[in-house]
């Protein structure tokens, strides 16, 4: 039976997603080399540069490969705006670094709960690590800059996102300070998010609900593949019969006919 464009976008986000993963972890190593190391040789920081170009193409082939494969293209959109905004605007492509590490990571956290800790940690880490390498890539060697290094860098992105701001380290340039703005937000979202987890957990501290959710799930999909089974071997038994069917009609037809002509001959 042929796949619907759903299923095969389905298959294709599959397919990709650990190649996905692959390549977004070369792509940081990369991206980070010439900010953490910049005394590095030039001929092998621009084959840095050049890495990522071609693995920035294979994330756009990718994006473009599921809008293609997607039936419906507005619900697409919707879930992927933040890689589609990343694609158009190169200067935004550590957005997509951060989407796709972190749900490449999530997809091995085990149960429902555990794959959301997983996310938030990682996530988190990854963004304190990412907006660190930024911010210092942008302030390094500025006129009045106070990030010189990616020590500093690191400094002001962890009490960024803890939405503390000793205010000894702060970015001047505009790049600088919208590398700030979006770490606020996010440290912002960061904390409700781990509040509500932190609210889940002391109301079920066991995660029985959870596992009483995946036990339900279990069961709904043998329910789904025993009806499934049902059903193809209902069509094979129709198929059968209607194959007898056929066979005996000529049968039946000539049978008719040599009556009908012993009729005529008495």
């Amino acid at each position: 039976m042929a796949l619907t464009r759903d299923e095969k976008e389905a298959r294709w986000e599959q397919v990709t997603a650990t190649p996905l993963l692959v390549l977004a972890l070369v792509f940081l190593f990369c991206y980070a080399m010439p900010i953490i190391f910049p005394d590095l040789e030039p001929g092998f920081i621009a084959f840095l540069g050049i890495t990522n170009i071609v693995i920035w193409f294979a994330f756009a082939i990718d994006l473009v490969g599921r809008f293609i494969l997607a039936e419906h293209k507005k619900p697409f959109v919707k879930r992927n705006i933040i890689m589609i905004i990343s694609v158009v605007f190169p200067f935004l492509r550590l957005l997509r670094l951060i989407s796709v590490l972190t749900m490449g990571m999530s997809r091995y956290g085990g149960s429902t709960r555990n794959k959301f800790g997983f996310y938030v940690l990682g996530g988190s880490l990854l963004l304190w690590f990412i907006t660190g390498l930024a911010v210092t890539q942008v302030e390094r060697g500025v006129e009045g800059s106070n990030i010189s290094d990616v020590g500093d860098g690191w400094w002001w992105s962890l009490i960024t996102l803890a939405t503390v701001g000793y205010g000894d380290r702060f970015p001047v340039t505009p790049e600088g300070r919208f590398v700030g703005v979006v770490i606020v937000l996010m440290g912002i979202a960061l904390l409700g998010t781990i509040s509500a987890f932190l609210a889940s957990f002391l109301m079920d501290p066991t995660g029985q609900r959870d596992k009483d959710i995946q036990d339900e799930s279990v069961k709904a999909q043998a329910t789904l593949s025993d009806l499934l089974a049902e059903v193809k071997a209902l069509r094979a038994e129709v198929k059968e019969l209607s194959g007898k069917s056929s066979s005996s009609s000529p049968a039946k037809k000539t049978s008719s006919a040599a009556a009908s002509s012993r009729g005529t001959n008495k």
